[in-house]
């Protein structure tokens, strides 16, 4: 195993329409009830909140993939 080999957490980072926050998906974590799981960025955005916050796709945009 390299260096660089690090676990894979794929998903998308988002913004909710509404309030401008921002945030990350993750792949392998499934809807709820219509609804997709999103991590937030913690105040000092350098890491994400432990607890995800479902939120309708509609109030979600993509601004980027995480591979």
């Amino acid at each position: 195993m390299s260096n660089f080999s690090k676990p894979r957490n794929p998903g998308m980072m988002v913004e909710h329409l509404k309030t401008g926050k921002k945030g990350r998906t993750y792949n392998n974590k499934e809807m709820i009830n219509g609804k997709v799981p999103v991590y937030f960025e913690m105040e000092d955005a350098k890491a994400y909140e432990t607890k995800a916050i479902l939120c309708s796709t509609e109030n979600l945009k993509v601004v980027g993939f995480i591979d």
